[in-house]
């Protein structure tokens, strides 16, 4: 008999020779424990290089978005963090975030209804469908307005060309030419015009919905085409063997039905597919706008029989799991200015790692929006019993290889590609070819574009050696413990190298573009550059293993042999204590280096706090987003933007009484003098239309509401984009620098253009402009009013694009050397105003102040007498003030002193002795207030006051529609006690 303490230590004893018995029977499995060990201890090591690895990267995203946020464009006040901005620099989650309240409207009223009714009436199939196509139309009218006219349409005739062509082997050649056919003309034309099939028709333009029908019309392609192939299999044999997959589906060995099961059901056959079932899946709302995508079998199938995969406590779940991702990426906008970085061209000023980290949080920004887009529609739809793929079943950063990558990331998209295009065209057989053409028709589906067709080659080209290796390592089959050692070692450097060419793919695909991939890869491969990428590529190696790892962890190959599963459950607490500790990393700067004051975002300004930055215009406030519509016509005169790229515009359709009256606003955004300035401009947005906005709020002057804009919300109201460089003026080139100057043909195609929308027939016009733009809505002022017949109303607008040939506090003219070098680079000598050419030189003939007095089209001159802009860059630039006593006076107005204002209300008084002559023809009008402002008809809080009434607004339309009169000249500051003056920080 022995103690307890005695005992214990025997069976220690007992256990160790055990296991001493077992090693030296098996030396083969003492190694591979002793390996097993050692991945253990590399876990640790991997664990905390990838602590130091995201702090270091915190901390350097935290300083840029702290050091930059005034150069960014794109940002919004914040709710999540009052004090603080967010960015919603990018259109598609900015869109979604702005319409996310009444989507949840739309979206619970639907659910009651369906449901509802379903539970109400016993509603199988038949019921269901017409239910939800009622419900489907309603939405789509609200969305697309007249335009669901097309939609229904081209889906009527997809229709009968499965019913007529279903059973002939040519059918799938058929089925893809009609829809690559239709993919193609929508964006070629931009949805159409009415007025096409005839001016009887040219109405119903000006009830195109909110939403463009061509851009959602990409999903109902390929539910056309599921529907297709679906219909076509049916009337063939199935080779689908339901009793095989039961026994190896765990789902269907429940009792439950899982996904492949209802996608192979045989529903497509004549007696079931209706038209009225093919239109409900065409226009299903929950999924119509973003999928995930549904094939139509098992659509069809869920519509009888709702899924009974997953319970109400788990859809219940998954919703809550939405919120808190919605909620985090909310944190993450507001914290990191990712995007925001790449939207405003930035990211090509900062060094090779700052440039990483930007590219690396931007591509982790896309996969949580994605995410958040896709599981908002796929919880809808499981809410009201269709069950979808998860789009988004992995996490962006736990992924190695290629073909892991794509078949996680838009997952539903993946299986229908593999479903109706890759297996079709022949599968694994002739893989190397097949995924040319599938990557190909991704890029074409996404938008015609040559970054995107850039990326699926790029893609493809990485896919090659991935492939070869794939099979060489499956070839090889590893019996020893070094043997595993080495294959592992070689997986994670083939892995970093996939990591590294799908991060630039994804980049030049969907952010920054061929032309700035090469800037990319560049900055990399400098002296600086080179150290960089080493520690990048180790740090994608360090990744990749510790994917291994998380992956052997999941399955349990972790542990030794000896060792009992309580060593995979220490893992795992380990593995929630570094995250708990990476999270606190991520907080702990909130109360650090990353806490704003609340002033340094806003000024007081007789109790009105006024934005910094023009990115003010996408406050909480909700403005119409105006998608972009590219010139077609534009390339064949010759009329493109610094690059090359064809020019663009933003149309808003009028209605009612304004339905005929048309308002033209030329974009501003400065000049180049310089072909190093025009190169490094040509990869803006203001030099090119790869880099613009896709879709662009319309807010101010070109508001559509009347308590906003109240005399031109109704109006169609277009913004013309700004990308020559020389307020749309300049007709020349630079072959050498590869730059094309052509403003004036730029100008001319966009009226062309708009005339034939309309325009031509217009009762009342006006042009407009901002800054750059002002000052070509001078410069374009009697071509514009040319345009039109004497008994349409025509008239100009410039607002701070009155530029004065000022002298600087050196006692230069810093402007007129910044025109002179424009009129010189873009070869204006000729293109300028002739009767100012007779009198005064070509450079001179550029400044407003000479131009104003010999136009003929009624004129009104908006002006800030402080000019916020010309402070800075005509009458005090850095240039001009080399000891920097300027400083502060040209940032914030508070902090000028007695002399600075001296010498700025000087300014003031030329201004007003300039315009004095030009106000006394009545047709004329000016509002020259004293406020530190630039730009006021595009700001929705400058453009329209309640608490003015004799606000900017109010004084453009008593011009206008010639009320009153419009001759407003302020006194000189600081006695105007209604203005929102700019602050800016150095």
């Amino acid at each position: 008999i022995t103690s307890g303490t005695e005992s214990k230590s025997w069976v220690l004893v007992l256990q160790d020779a055990s296991s001493v018995e077992r090693n030296v029977k098996n030396p083969a499995r003492s190694v591979m424990d002793r390996y097993a060990k050692w991945k253990q201890r590399e876990l640790l090591v991997i664990l905390f290089y990838a602590v130091a690895f995201y702090a270091y990267a915190l901390r350097i995203s935290l300083r840029l978005s702290h050091d930059h946020y005034l150069k960014l464009r794109g940002l919004a006040p914040g709710w999540l963090i009052p004090s603080r901005r967010n960015d919603v620099s990018d259109a598609q989650w900015r869109n979604f975030r702005g319409n996310l309240p009444i989507l949840s409207f739309v979206f619970a009223v639907f659910t009651v209804i369906a449901n509802g009714s379903r539970s109400l009436f016993k509603l199988k199939a038949k019921g269901m469908t017409i239910l939800w196509l009622f419900l489907s139309l309603v939405y789509l009218t609200y969305l697309h307005g007249a335009c669901v006219i097309f939609i229904l349409s081209i889906a009527t005739a997809n229709f009968l060309l499965v019913k007529v062509f279903a059973r002939k082997k040519f059918f799938p050649f058929m089925l893809w030419a009609f829809n690559l056919f239709f993919l193609l003309c929508n964006r070629i034309y931009e949805g159409y015009s009415f007025s096409i099939f005839g001016p009887q028709f040219e109405y119903l333009d000006n009830f195109r919905g909110t939403f463009r029908w061509h851009i959602c019309f990409n999903f109902v392609v390929l539910r056309m085409i599921s529907f297709g192939y679906d219909y076509h299999w049916g009337q063939l044999d199935s080779h689908f063997d339901l009793e095989k997959h039961v026994t190896r589906c765990s789902l269907c060995k429940l009792g439950k039905t899982c996904y492949v099961v209802r996608q192979e059901k045989d529903i497509a056959s004549d007696s079931s597919c209706s038209f009225s079932l093919y239109l409900c899946y065409l226009v299903y709302a929950p999924l119509y706008l973003a999928g995930p995508i549904i094939s139509f079998n098992a659509f069809a199938s869920q519509l009888d029989v709702p899924q009974n995969t997953h319970s109400v406590k788990d859809v219940a779940r998954y919703g809550l799991r939405w919120l808190f991702s919605f909620l985090l990426m909310e944190l993450m906008t507001q914290f990191f200015y990712y995007n925001a970085f790449v939207i405003s061209g930035l990211w090509r000023e900062l060094s090779p790692v700052e440039i990483f980290i930007i590219g690396y949080g931007v591509l982790n920004f896309m996969w949580l929006k994605f995410l958040l887009l896709w599981r908002y529609f796929r919880f809808w739809s499981l809410v009201n019993g269709i069950e979808t793929v998860e789009n988004m079943p992995n996490c962006i950063n736990n992924c190695y290889s290629l073909e892991t990558f794509w078949k996680t990331w838009h997952a539903s998209f993946n299986r229908w590609l593999i479903r109706y295009m890759y297996i079709p065209l022949g599968g694994s057989r002739r893989k190397f070819l097949n995924v040319w053409v599938v990557f190909t028709f991704v890029a074409v589906w996404h938008d015609l574009e040559w970054k995107l067709l850039s990326w699926a080659w790029l893609t493809c080209l990485f896919f090659m050696p991935e492939m070869l290796l794939k099979s060489a390592s499956n070839a090889i089959k590893v019996q020893s413990a070094f043997g595993e050692f080495l294959l592992r070692e070689l997986k994670a450097l083939s892995g970093a190298v996939t990591i590294t060419c799908l991060m630039m793919a994804n980049l030049a695909g969907y952010v920054i573009g061929p032309s700035g991939l090469s800037l990319f890869v560049s900055s990399f491969l400098s002296k600086e550059g080179l150290p960089v990428l080493g520690g990048v590529f180790f740090s994608f190696y360090v990744g990749t293993k510790l994917m291994f790892h998380i992956k052997d962890l999941r399955s349990g190959v972790h542990r030794p042999s000896s060792e009992t599963p309580c060593v995979s459950s220490e893992m795992k607490k380990l593995l929630l204590s570094l995250t708990l500790f990476g999270l606190t990393l991520l907080i702990l700067p909130v109360n650090g280096i990353m806490e704003f004051d609340e002033m340094e975002w806003f000024t007081s300004f007789n109790g009105t706090k006024v934005f910094k930055t023009e990115s003010d215009v996408y406050s909480e406030a909700k403005f119409p987003m105006v998608g972009l519509t590219l010139i077609q016509s534009a390339a064949a005169k010759g009329a493109v933007c610094l690059d090359g790229s064809l020019p663009g515009y933003h149309l808003h359709r009028g209605f009612g009484s304004g339905a005929k009256n048309w308002l033209v606003q030329l974009e501003g955004g400065g000049w180049c003098d310089t072909i190093r300035n025009c190169v490094y401009r040509k990869t803006s947005r203001r030099g090119s239309s790869k880099y613009m906005e896709k879709n662009m709020p319309f807010t101010g002057i070109l508001s559509d509401k009347a308590a906003e804009n109240p005399d031109f919300y109704n109006w169609n109201r277009v913004k013309v984009r700004y990308c020559d460089g020389g307020s749309f003026s300049g007709d020349s080139e630079n072959k050498a620098a590869q730059l094309q100057f052509r403003g004036k043909r730029i100008w001319l195609a966009a009226m062309e253009d708009l005339m034939a929308k309309g325009m031509r027939q217009s009762k009342q016009a006006l042009l407009s402009g901002c800054s750059a733009g002002g000052l070509a809505a001078i410069l374009r002022c009697d071509d514009f009013g040319d345009m039109f017949s004497p008994s349409t109303r025509v008239k100009c607008l410039s607002d701070a694009g009155f530029f004065l040939d000022a002298i600087d506090v050196s006692g230069g003219r810093s402007l007129r050397r910044l025109y002179a070098g424009v009129v010189k680079l873009q070869n204006l000598e000729t293109k300028l105003s002739k009767d100012c050419l007779n009198r005064l030189n070509p450079t001179s003939c550029f400044f407003p102040q000479n131009l104003i007095n010999q136009i003929k089209t009624p004129l009104f001159i908006l002006n800030a007498a402080y000019d916020s802009w010309q402070i800075q860059e005509s009458l005090a630039p850095k240039s001009a003030d080399p000891s920097g006593s300027w400083h502060d006076c040209r940032l914030d107005y508070t902090k000028c002193n007695s002399t600075q204002i001296q010498f700025l209300q000087g300014f003031r008084t030329r201004m007003v002795n300039l315009i004095k002559g030009f106000a006394k023809p009545s047709k004329n009008g000016v509002f020259l207030n004293s406020c530190f402002a630039h730009c006021q008809t595009e700001r929705h809080d400058t453009w329209y006051s309640q608490n003015s009434p004799a606000g900017i607004a109010v004084a453009v339309g008593d011009w206008y529609f010639e009320r009153g009169g419009a001759k407003l000249i302020d006194c000189a500051y600081p006695c105007d006690k209604t203005c929102h003056n700019l602050v800016f920080r150095g």
